[in-house]
């Protein structure tokens, strides 16, 4: 998002919620700027117009962030599952090779050798943090 666009965006909470005046300050478009402009301008402007819609106050940064759909991650374990009982101890090479990047990367953190000897879902909650933390980082770079 650009300087403009989220000048563009304040003004509209502006107009939208005339009795709130901090929208109106530099030190909080910089702020405000900060925070979203990792984000498409069409995505937040989106969320504003929802917001708007069917609130009376303000909105904060976090009521404007694009909510992403929850990944799939019982999926994605059990991919990472099949594909290790395919491959085995000894293949892990060839292993990682057969998955996603986010999937080798938790494999990574998590151990390979783990999981071989580990009961196919003992592993499976710390699968979801090491993932959340992983896509997370992926999505703020």
């Amino acid at each position: 998002m650009t300087q403009q666009e989220m000048t563009t965006i304040l003004a509209i909470i502006s107009a939208s919620f005339p009795t709130s005046q901090n929208f109106k300050s530099r030190e909080v478009a910089v702020i405000w700027f900060e925070m979203l402009k990792g984000y498409k301008y069409e995505d937040v402007s989106a969320r504003l117009s929802e917001y708007i819609r069917a609130n009376r106050f303000p909105p904060t940064i976090s009521d404007l962030v694009p909510q992403q759909k929850p990944a799939d991650l019982t999926g994605e374990w059990k991919d990472i599952i099949g594909i290790v009982a395919h491959y085995g101890y000894y293949r892990q090479a060839e292993a990682l090779e057969a998955m996603t990047d986010a999937q080798r990367q938790a494999v990574k953190l998590i151990g390979y050798a783990r999981i071989c000897q580990s009961e196919p879902n003992a592993l499976f909650r710390e699968f979801t943090e090491v993932h959340k933390a992983i896509c997370t980082e992926v999505m703020v770079v």
